[in-house]
Formats: C-alpha cells, structure tokens, sequence
C-alpha cells in the first residue's frame, strides 16, 4: 500500500466522512474515511488494478473485490493485507476457490479448468498434496501477477487424498448431583455431532467418532476417547474436539466433576497425534483461558502453536457463557452450527472454513449478547480448516 504523507484530500471529507484523496504514486482512493485512516471504498493502483473493500489502519482486511489490470479477479476475504479464502479467477477461465496463505493456495480448495477438469482438496503452497486417490492432471499454479507478488509457475501433477475426521464429542447437561444443571450443553453436542455426520459423510464414515453425553461424560471416559480416537489419525486427516458443559480457568468440567480436563492435558492429546488440522471449538465458561498464561493455568498461546492445535472458544478468558431458553441453546453453539450449516460461507464457495466460521460467529454471539459475551479463537491453520461443504 502506498504512504500518506503528502496525500492530497480533492474531494469531500478525508479525515471522518466520504472523499477522494490522491496519493504522490498516483494511485487514488474513493470512500469512507475515519481518523484520517480509509475505512471502507474503492483504491485504484498506478498500474490499473484496484481493489474495492474494507480496510483495517493501511491494510486490506475483510471481504473485498481486488481486479487486475490484466483481467484476472479475486472476490474474498483479506486479512492483514493478504488473501484469506475467496475465489481467484485467470484470464482464460480456470479458477481456484479456496483458501490461502501468503498469496499461494494454501489449505483447503477447489481448482476447476475451463475445460471442466475439477482437482479438489488440500494444498500447500500452490500445490495439491500428495495423496492416493484418482490422478487428476496438471495445473499451472501461478497465481497473483500484481503489486501483491509474483508466484511460483510450473505444471503439477498430484494425487490427493481425501482427510478422514476424527472427533470426540462431549456435552453435559445434567451434572453429577443438582447444583451445577444447565440446560442445553448436551442438545448442542448432538446437533454437532449430527452436523458432522451429514456435513462430511465419507469424510467421518472414513475415520472415528465418540459422543459422550451427561453421564457418559466422565473424566475418564473423556480421556479414553481422545486417547483412541486420536491416536488412529494419520497426518492428512483432521481431528476435532467439541465440548459443551461448565468449565473454569484452565479447565472443562466433566460430568464427575471433582476433577477438571485441564487444558494442558488436552493439548497433549493433539501433539501426540500425526493429524495435520486440528481443533477445539468449546462451549464453556471460562474457555478462552485456554490460549492465555496466568498463575492457575500452565496454557498458552505458544503451546497452541506447539501443538499446532487452533482453537475456537464461545467466550473471553474472564467472561461466562450464556444459554438462552428462547433458542433452547447455548448462544455460541447456537449460532456456530447455524454458520456450519451454511450461513458462515462468507466468500460463497460451498465450504465454511474455521476461519469463516469465527468471523461469522463472533459477530453474532457478540451483538446477541450486546458484547456480554465474545468468542475468541487462538492458534493455527485457522483459514486451512474446512467443516463444511455446503451442499
């Protein structure tokens, strides 16, 4: 993105409201401004290409359209100045939907030839990874040729292999005794379960999955679950754990709850396996304490990158979360699956991705509960993660 200093305001308001203002490299931006800072328009670039989307300080970040001079488009997501997931469309109609990292496809996508040839799954720096299912051709993986970067050219021609899931369960509702009783926790681990099921067949049918409910969900039920089921992953598949109950700093609270799942040992669960994607979504008090340090907690954000685990949390670390009788569920996870099913598809690709899914989710939770509760999301291969294709 080009400086500001000597930028020119030539039409309306630059600092907080609608203007033009031009720029000494002679590229030009047209919209919203606040605190001097472009907020939301269109910045055309000297060479022709122009981009029209939000933008976070100098930095592309939201949903945008970006069109080359040359004729090529991308239509999706930014986040801090680069390409997220969104769909890139060539100039002789070939097309990768999908999600990217450093401006190379990354994670999980679709190309699609004009010719019709459809090549779909994972992909690591441009290329598809090595798999063994049904040969399916080469590729011309260059990609971005812009201002952005120039990237690696060259005809691919992989396998790949379709992940199985992995996943343990959990929801409790009704607690060993009476005091500590919620609601709904047990209904929104079965809807998530059944959202897996239906969202990813083959891809669940292929691999192994535990739903532990109420009296079920006991601390040494729970460990024995994410000890088999993890353990027979390979390093293509993706492992997922969902937990719906009462939790505290640095721990879930299982249906025998005189001893707590410490979010230290379930991180150990995930380093200990060879899966390539891996998550913790967690409806519970509490639970964004999973990626901070403090004197009752051994978790961190570093650990989560150590175990190249990403998380997704209903709450802050010092915040509670709510269940609401009108929904008959927990706020989060009411929301979550309704973005799993389709509404959290932000760049209309027919996949919702981890990072699409927070996005969405956070925002809803946190306007529903008028900020009371804020989902937080830690970790790795956020935007790599697909829950869902869209049917």
């Amino acid at each position: 993105m080009s400086s500001s200093a000597m930028a020119q305001c030539i039409k309306g308001d630059c600092v907080s409201g609608n203007g033009e203002k031009k720029y000494p490299d002679g590229s030009k931006f047209v919209g919203t401004f606040q605190s001097g800072q472009k907020l939301k328009g269109v910045y055309s670039y000297p060479n022709g290409d122009r981009y029209e989307g939000a933008f976070k300080g100098a930095s592309r970040d939201g949903l945008a359209t970006y069109r080359y001079a040359n004729g090529e488009l991308y239509e999706g997501f930014y986040i801090e100045d680069a390409k997220s997931y969104g769909k890139f469309s060539f100039k002789n109609g070939d097309a990768y939907t999908g999600t990217f990292s450093k401006n190379l496809f990354n994670g999980y996508g679709s190309f699609k030839k004009h010719t019709g040839e459809l090549i779909e799954g994972y992909w690591e720096n441009g290329k598809p990874s090595i798999g063994v299912a049904d040969e399916l051709g080469s590729i011309d993986s260059t990609q971005v040729l812009s201002a952005d970067s120039t990237l690696n050219k060259g005809s691919i021609s992989q396998k790949i292999l379709r992940p199985r899931v992995f996943a343990v369960v959990v929801g409790i509702s009704d607690y060993q005794g009476t005091n500590l009783d919620l609601n709904y926790s047990d209904r929104d681990a079965q809807l998530f379960y059944n959202h897996l099921k239906s969202a990813m067949p083959m891809e669940v049918a292929a691999g192994k999955t535990v739903l532990l409910l109420n009296e079920r969900a006991t601390l040494s039920n729970i460990n024995a679950a994410l000890s088999d089921v993890f353990r027979t992953s390979s390093a293509n598949d993706f492992i997922i754990f969902y937990f719906s109950g009462h939790g505290s700093v640095g721990e879930f609270v299982p249906y025998n709850h005189s001893v707590g799942l410490k979010h230290s040992d379930l991180k150990n669960y995930f380093k200990n396996t060879a899966a390539k994607f891996r998550l913790v979504v967690a409806d519970a008090c509490f639970s964004g304490s999973i990626g901070t340090a403090n004197e009752t907690s051994v978790s961190s954000t570093q650990d989560l990158y150590d175990s190249r685990l990403a998380v997704i949390m209903s709450s802050k670390p010092n915040q509670t979360s709510l269940e609401m009788g009108s929904l008959e569920q927990g706020v989060f996870s009411y929301h979550l699956i309704r973005g799993m099913q389709g509404l959290a598809d932000l760049n209309q690709d027919k996949y919702v991705t981890a990072g699409e899914l927070f996005m969405y989710t956070k925002n809803k939770v946190s306007s529903h509960t008028s900020n009371e509760q804020i989902p937080v999301i830690y970790g790795v291969n956020l935007n790599k993660i697909p829950l869902t294709k869209v049917k």
